[in-house]
């Protein structure tokens, strides 16, 4: 099971090995607060001032920007992939020869007890208005026989795959709950220093812009990320619009 999670995610755990090497190699230092708490005010904050001079990252802030996006949206999807366990268990089992083997056997059996289903009733029609065909009758009967034959051995083989299927899924379940488990959790520890980083950064090149300082100046606002917070607070409040936003604001502020 290990060996198919590890091939099955090869793709995610190389981008995950590539990003905790590159952090290491260039000894990133993890904040003392939690990154991923700010995430959504980092990416409003940065879109907001953006929009006061598009200019204002230069090309390692966009590709920092790409980076944490990017890799977000991927916290996301494996957030929902250890939810749904069960779709890649079902992928697991289509790699075991003897379940393989059995689940097409079986389909096999389902697909000839289907049309035996359509003689046997077509031929107790016929029946019904020439009892006396010997050849019809004979062949419903052989129809009936036969049937009875397939769905014993169907049953038997539907047994076996049902008890192989709860005797190796309680199994796969925590095995991928655990893997997935580290997976976020490194992505959670990637994510929280290129935020922190990239905080730095987009406040760093927000006090070199000349836009975004005549702004401050006019606003009367500072330009660091505990002022811009403030100053999101204020203006939602004052529009009064979007609660769960405001109260996200406030609760961050809190933390930085």
């Amino acid at each position: 099971m290990e060996r198919f999670l590890e091939e099955r995610f090869d793709y995610d755990l190389k981008v995950i090995d590539f990003h905790k090497n590159f952090l290491k190699k260039y000894n990133f230092q993890s904040p003392k607060i939690n990154y991923l708490n700010l995430y959504k005010f980092l990416i409003n904050a940065t879109n907001f001032l953006k929009d006061i001079d598009p200019d204002f990252l230069e090309s390692i802030g966009l590709k920092l920007y790409e980076d944490i996006t990017s890799l977000w949206s991927f916290k996301q999807q494996w957030d929902k992939r250890r939810l749904n366990y069960y779709k890649y268990f079902q992928e697991y089992l289509n790699t075991i020869p003897d379940y393989n083997k059995n689940a097409k056997k079986i389909q096999n059996i389902k697909e000839k007890m289907e049309k035996l289903q359509k003689i046997i009733k077509s031929t107790e029609l016929y029946l019904k208005s020439h009892p006396d065909d010997k050849k019809i009758k004979r062949e419903h009967v052989d129809a009936i026989y036969e049937y009875s034959i397939l769905k014993e051995e169907y049953d038997k083989i539907k047994d076996e795959l049902a008890n192989k299927e709860n005797s190796l899924e309680k199994n796969f379940k925590f095995l991928f709950d655990e893997f997935s488990k580290e997976l976020i959790s490194d992505l959670s520890n990637i994510l929280n220093i290129k935020l922190y980083y990239f905080a730095v950064l987009v406040f760093t090149h927000a006090k070199e812009s000349y836009l975004i300082n005549k702004f401050a100046n006019k606003s009367g606002v500072e330009i660091s990320m505990k002022s811009m917070i403030q100053y999101f607070i204020k203006n939602y409040e004052i529009s009064g619009n979007n609660i769960d936003w405001i109260n996200y604001l406030k609760n961050i502020l809190r933390e930085v």
